[in-house]
């Protein structure tokens, strides 16, 4: 059987525009994931995905960063991403006109530097919310944490009528934004205490054997800080870096298990086959598998702590080139883990 693709996006500010190059390899080669997770800036890429038609999905992808993106400027890295700091970004947010130590006093119920309704009216430009919520769609989960209890949870169109509060609320980034409530709860982005999508797939284990396409945006970062820069920079790599060895571990335990069941089962006498028990064993043995090609953005033209927040046009187009590259190699060195042409996810 084909397994069944997902494609799982961490969060990164502008750095998430690495993953449309991965996804323009992807729809060039012909194979279009079923199942979309994404946590912050991954969370705006999987609603543009899931909220159009398979041949609409990278026009729109570069619609939309194009919108949220600044012109080119004759200015240093740096410089860039502090105009996103101080006027903050068209079609995405914007600064309050008070001061977060003084909203409460005008009334704000929570304090925070940004106003973010741009992104809304940017979601319902570009995101069909009709199409999300249609059961015949692709699956979407979006990564947030529930503020008052500390849990990471995923808003998934399986379950839950995705609307642009779901996807915001997996942006909010505090201070920069205010928690979203939703039904009563209020939610942040979930790279507060997990940047890791794998995660989702082990809450809610595949019915068909799948392949999960970890896209990471961010790496342990091998070295020891020794200036301010660099201790801010380390310190945003620790924080968003996957932490799925723990998963990864349990899907390795898994299969040696299965493998130790399949050999204990073949030891048995006929009358033992008999029972209810070999019969549940036996159909544990059959339990989809779910395996992990990781794509990894290791070649970044600028590694500094402001890299997540330079949304210059021409820094965002070297992450999308890079993208697309580092698939097209990751794709050439996957041997049989990718079938060549996978059915169009509606």
């Amino acid at each position: 059987m084909q397994p069944r693709i997902a494609l799982l996006m961490q969060g990164g500010g502008a750095l998430a525009s690495f993953q449309c190059g991965v996804y323009q390899t992807l729809r060039e080669a012909a194979i279009e994931p079923e199942w979309i997770v994404g946590i912050s800036s991954g969370a705006l890429n999987a609603a543009v995905l899931a909220g159009n038609a398979p041949e609409r999905r990278l026009e729109r992808l570069r619609a939309f960063w194009e919108t949220i993106s600044q012109p080119a400027l004759p200015y240093p890295p740096a410089v860039r991403a502090w105009s996103t700091f101080v006027r903050g970004r068209a079609g995405f947010f914007k600064p309050k006109l008070v001061p977060p130590f003084m909203q409460r006093y005008y009334g704000s119920e929570f304090e925070c530097w940004y106003d973010v309704s741009p992104l809304r009216e940017t979601l319902e430009r570009f995101v069909d919310f009709d199409r999300i919520n249609d059961g015949r769609s692709m699956r979407v989960s979006l990564g947030v944490v529930e503020v008052r209890s500390g849990e990471c949870v995923y808003f998934d169109n399986k379950h839950t009528r995705i609307t642009p509060e779901h996807i915001i609320a997996s942006c909010a980034l505090p201070p920069g934004f205010a928690p979203i409530e939703i039904d009563g709860k209020h939610y942040w982005d979930a790279g507060l205490i997990s940047n890791t999508p794998l995660e989702c797939l082990m809450f809610d284990p595949p019915a068909a054997p799948m392949l999960a396409i970890a896209v990471d945006l961010w790496q342990a970062p091998g070295t020891v800080p020794v200036d301010s820069a660099g201790v801010a920079s380390v310190m945003q790599d620790l924080q968003y870096t996957s932490r799925t060895k723990p998963v990864r571990a349990a899907l390795e335990a898994a299969a040696r298990t299965q493998r130790s069941l399949a050999e204990l089962l073949e030891t048995l006498p006929a009358t033992a086959r008999k029972t209810q028990a070999y019969s549940q064993a036996v159909a544990a043995l059959q339990a989809p598998s779910l395996r992990v090609l990781d794509v990894v953005y290791d070649d970044k033209p600028c590694d500094d702590y402001y890299k997540t927040f330079d949304f210059s046009w021409p820094q965002i187009e070297t992450h999308w080139t890079n993208g697309a590259q580092t698939m097209r190699k990751v794709l050439a060195g996957a041997g049989d883990m990718l079938q060549p042409a996978l059915p169009v996810a509606a």
